[in-house]
């Protein structure tokens, strides 16, 4: 089986499991289901990041690291998608049970934005230099 394979199918599984052990009392699933499902998570991860390391080096030709332009347009992206969860958070809290005021929840999303922003920007680019 090819490593890439591998890598999708502990991704599917690893998703799966971890969706399961974060929102299983919505699916209708007991609590002491958390667990097993996390640690199942946890085990699909760390198999992907072993996978990976032992794929590199020998120098896998499935393995491909993303080039410079890939990685900004990843940061871009992931930047993106901080701003417009920060700035409908205030909207959809109310929802989720959250009684806090309306000002308050703009606040919390600022201060979330502003220190996260600066943070994905500094640990993507260490990466690039590595």
């Amino acid at each position: 089986m090819k490593a890439s394979t591998q890598y999708n199918i502990l991704y599917i599984v690893g998703g799966i499991f971890g969706y399961l052990g974060l929102f299983h009392s919505s699916v209708g699933l007991p609590d002491w289901v958390e667990f097993p499902c996390g640690l199942i998570f946890v085990v699909c991860l760390w198999t992907v990041v072993w996978l990976q390391r032992r794929a590199k080096r020998r120098g896998d030709p499935s393995f491909v690291p993303a080039t410079p332009s890939q990685n900004r347009r990843y940061m871009w992206l992931l930047l993106a998608v901080l701003f417009i969860s920060c700035v409908s958070s205030p909207f959809v809290l109310p929802y989720t049970g959250v009684t806090v005021p309306f000002e308050q929840r703009v606040i919390i999303s600022a201060v979330v934005f502003v220190v996260l922003a600066p943070l994905v920007v500094i640990v993507r680019r260490r990466r690039e230099k590595t």
